[in-house]
């Protein structure tokens, strides 16, 4: 049931909503693309076959490959001596990433196969056209920038050896994500979940958000600052010599935001919200914006819902979606369950 917050919305998204919210999303997401009738009646279809959800799982989540694998270091035991519980901790650690580079090269052999399939390299067109699924499309652009990596990753490992984690979370940028381990991890969202509270609580000067605005036009200063922080678009570095890049922010800004409009959209057709794992549901919220730690799951995935109905009735009312970058869930006007008193 859709019902509205007592609290007022920081910035307002009204009027948003009309009635009924069940197909509106589909409805408002194929407008933002080229589909012939053709190609609308053939992904109806397309959706139709995959109410199944062993089948809406496998095309909307990327294979586990595409993701770091598990990794349990071991407890020490009483009286274990340190030589052999740091050597254990070593061992562990050497196959985590032993593990890791294995899948890195699954991924390679399944995103070569996807592209002799198709014989593209942009893929984008061959996804809103449904002739690869998310999963396929999350697969390849994983892939790619985890290869970008390798290099600096190999040298950064060749040099620290089983010591590599200890390192790894002070050098993000040179470690592929499949080989993030999870303090890493926790490590990186910290930070960011940080930056981003602090950008939420003093917002950049000249950062006016106009409704009546269209998507297609230019970002202002204020609201590529506001992004570029609240995204991790670009390294903090910037800001203590008050120097931010504007000019490799608005791109990243432009491609962030286009590639969130489309899985929005893949993420709808190839099964929903319901239907995505948990792991892919914090990636899915990171990619928005969204805090995800200390966050339960369901919390997680009915705040990720939310984005997804505001952003159909956004495009119903001729606003633009953006406006959600700029706005905590809590400052959203509906919600598809009753707010916490």
């Amino acid at each position: 049931m859709i019902a509205t917050p007592r609290c007022r919305a920081i910035y307002s998204l009204e009027p948003l909503l009309s009635q009924s919210s069940s197909g509106r999303l589909q409805l408002a997401l194929l407008a933002r693309y080229p589909y012939s009738t053709k190609t609308i009646a053939s992904s109806t279809t397309v959706s139709t076959s995959r109410s199944n959800s062993l089948t809406s799982s496998l095309t909307l989540n990327p294979p586990a490959s595409t993701r770091p694998p598990p990794l349990e270091l071991p407890s020490r035991l009483p009286e274990q001596p340190a030589y052999k519980y740091y050597f254990s901790v070593g061992k562990t650690c050497a196959n985590f990433y032993k593990t890791g580079f294995i899948n890195l090269y699954r991924n390679f052999q399944a995103a070569k196969a996807i592209a002799q399939r198709l014989e593209s390299t942009t893929y984008e067109e061959d996804v809103r056209n449904g002739l690869i699924s998310r999963a396929e499309w999350h697969l390849v652009r994983r892939q790619r920038a985890d290869a970008l990596k390798i290099p600096l990753f190999a040298l950064v490992f060749i040099c620290c050896g089983e010591f590599t984690p200890l390192v790894a979370i002070y050098v993000n940028g040179a470690i592929p994500k499949t080989l993030w381990v999870p303090k890493q991890i926790e490590h990186a969202r910290k930070k960011l979940e940080a930056r981003r509270r602090e950008v939420f609580r003093n917002p950049p000067v000249g950062l006016d958000l106009d409704l009546k605005r269209a998507d297609s036009e230019p970002l202002s200063k204020g609201e590529l600052l506001h992004l570029g922080r609240s995204l991790g678009l670009y390294s903090s570095l910037w800001d203590r010599i008050n120097l931010p890049p504007f000019w490799l922010i608005r791109r990243r800004a432009k491609k962030h935001m286009d590639f969130v409009e489309l899985d929005d959209f893949t993420i709808h057709r190839d099964g929903g919200v319901e239907n995505l794992e948990s792991v892919e549901v914090q990636l899915a919220a990171e990619m928005r914006g969204l805090d995800v730690l200390g966050k339960k799951e369901s919390e997680l995935r009915s705040t990720l819902s939310d984005w997804m109905l505001h952003r159909s009735a956004l495009a119903k009312h001729g606003s633009p979606a953006r406006t959600l970058y700029f706005t905590r869930p809590s400052a959203w006007p509906y919600h598809r369950t009753n707010p916490a008193n």
